[in-house]
């Protein structure tokens, strides 16, 4: 219910190429996936964190879609909330958490506690903090949030971390530097030129490995209307 940007009045083949733009995403996922695997030690899990340059751009949007598409290739994905401002949870309502990610780095709670089943198969979400009140970004940090790296690599294919947007906070900062590859989600015809300048300034001051580009909202032309009507007679 997601991939037609929540735009239930989309005509099938526009919702059929949002579907397939994600497809797309999976696929190069799986591939740097691969590729690391090539390079590195880690033979389970790959961690990438999505933010943005500003609010409102659909980062959101781009990781739930992005974790579901993983999961339906039966990658066993954990999503993980770091944007308690503007939280996942509201984006999937079956799921009600007794404890966040805030409440096992304040060693609250156990990892298995913080993990919530989603009503779709091989996906697991791990929302950032309760109603305790704990400031997340405090604790990005520690060695504790070391620890929740090291077991989610070892128990899941994938691992996405939604962030908030990496100009208006710190916590993509402190989080980049602990996943493996980067996305950064923009919107078309919203994101400012200058945003974005200083958005990738600070990805490259800190070093940090940005694969590409996501743009949301762009206008589907009609070009294609033909070719996924097609498809959809096909099958």
């Amino acid at each position: 219910i997601y991939r037609d940007h929540n735009n239930s009045n989309k005509e099938p083949w526009q919702r059929r190429l949002y579907r397939e733009s994600y497809i797309a995403l999976r696929t190069e996922s799986l591939q740097l996936r691969t590729a690391k695997n090539d390079e590195s030690e880690l033979s389970n899990g790959k961690a990438i964190l999505i933010t943005s340059p500003d609010m409102k751009e659909g980062k959101s949007l781009v990781s739930l879609n992005l974790a579901i598409s993983l999961a339906e290739a039966n990658m066993k994905t954990l999503i993980v909330d770091l944007d308690p401002r503007h939280s996942l949870q509201n984006m999937l309502p079956a799921v009600s958490p007794n404890a966040g990610l805030a409440d096992y780095l304040m060693e609250n709670a156990s990892f298995q506690n913080i993990i919530n089943q989603t009503q779709i198969n091989n996906l697991s979400i791990v929302i950032s903090q309760t109603k305790s009140g704990y400031d997340l970004s405090e604790f990005l940090l520690s060695k504790n949030m070391s620890a929740f790296m090291q077991i989610a690599r070892e128990n899941y294919d994938f691992i996405i971390f939604d962030s908030m947007p990496i100009t208006l906070s710190s916590e993509s900062i402190s989080i980049g530097s602990m996943v493996d590859f980067i996305i950064l989600v923009t919107r078309s015809s919203r994101t400012k030129g200058a945003s974005l300048t200083k958005a990738l300034q600070i990805m490259n001051n800190n070093s940090m490995n940005a694969i590409g580009i996501v743009i949301t909202c762009l206008k589907t032309e009609k070009k294609y209307k033909k070719y996924y009507k097609q498809i959809a007679v096909s099958h």
